[in-house]
């Protein structure tokens, strides 16, 4: 059945992951103007560095973004029970308030 399948199946370690789409990454930006820092434009990467730290390989990630209508926030987490369903993968929470209160909330 699917889910024997499934369990038999092994997900790649985030490390491996991590060596081997660091250096061709889409989301990697690096400017010499900036004293040849690497910043991310990652989902769920929060600091905005690109580093193995920092990145939404490793098996828990929060992210914040606004809500769609712009009234509060949402808070993006991984669940680390779905990390072979993509669709699944990423729990989201919303708070109906103000920016500065929806971010102090959460923080």
């Amino acid at each position: 059945t699917w889910s024997q399948v499934e369990k038999e199946r092994k997900a790649m370690s985030s490390q491996l992951q991590w060596l081997c789409i660091r250096n061709s990454s889409c989301f990697a930006v690096r400017r010499k103007s900036c004293g040849r820092v690497a910043f991310s434009t990652e989902p769920n990467n929060v600091a905005n560095k690109h580093a193995y730290k920092y990145s939404s390989v490793q098996k828990k990630t929060v992210g914040v973004n606004s809500a769609p209508d712009n009234k509060g926030v949402v808070l993006v987490t991984k669940r680390t029970k779905y990390v072979l369903r993509p669709a699944q993968m990423f729990g989201t929470t919303r708070w109906a308030r103000d920016g500065r209160g929806g971010f102090r909330s959460i923080s």
